[in-house]
């Protein structure tokens, strides 16, 4: 998986379908309500927040990579 910073560029401007840019990487603890992945789709950016406290296990997409709907963006640690 590519490093990635705000200002890592997507290459496939023309998609419809929406291209992930990864807010936080593999092993990240996260607080519920921290953005995990914002979705970029015909210019319009939408955000996927932490639905719990937690750490980040893995993270299932690629920069750019184009995401259908039910397709795992990132995966949880289990917990204990």
């Amino acid at each position: 998986m590519k490093s990635l910073s705000a200002d890592t560029p997507i290459s496939n401007a023309k998609s419809t379908t929406p291209l992930p840019i990864c807010v936080v990487t593999k092993g990240m603890p996260v607080e519920a309500k921290t953005p995990l992945v914002l979705l970029d789709a015909m210019k319009m950016d939408t955000y996927i927040y932490a639905p719990r406290t937690g750490t980040i296990a893995e993270v299932c997409v690629e920069v750019g990579a184009a995401v259908q709907v039910r397709d795992p963006l990132i995966r949880y640690a289990p917990e204990g």
